[in-house]
């Protein structure tokens, strides 16, 4: 739509500064839901890294459990073995008994 200066009326000049107010307001709108997308966007990417902060937390937790609970185990078996040998070492003591106590 092509007009000449000497074509616009004042009716013309309104509606062409209703269509730039109206211009103006979706441009307002359009930049409040920017800085909202952002302001979303920046929270989003401050969420995202504090859980993977506590994703590497939790998985740090777990390999210190792991290693405690193989430390158990290890610790566990070495109990084992020695109530084994105590067993043994009392079940000989009172198998030699049994038979006088005296061995040739």
């Amino acid at each position: 739509m092509v007009l000449w200066i000497e074509d616009m009326t004042a009716d013309k000049f309104n509606e062409i500064d209703q269509r730039l107010d109206r211009l103006e307001s979706e441009f307002a709108e359009y930049r409040g839901s920017m800085t909202a997308s952002s302001t979303s966007i920046e929270r989003l990417e401050r969420l995202t890294g504090e859980l993977a902060d506590i994703a590497r937390l939790h998985q740090q937790a777990l390999r210190l459990s792991q290693q405690r609970h193989d430390e158990y185990q290890e610790s566990m078996q070495q109990v084992r073995t020695e109530i084994r040998d105590i067993w043994q070492y009392l079940s000989n003591q009172l198998h030699n008994g049994s038979n006088g106590g005296a061995q040739s």
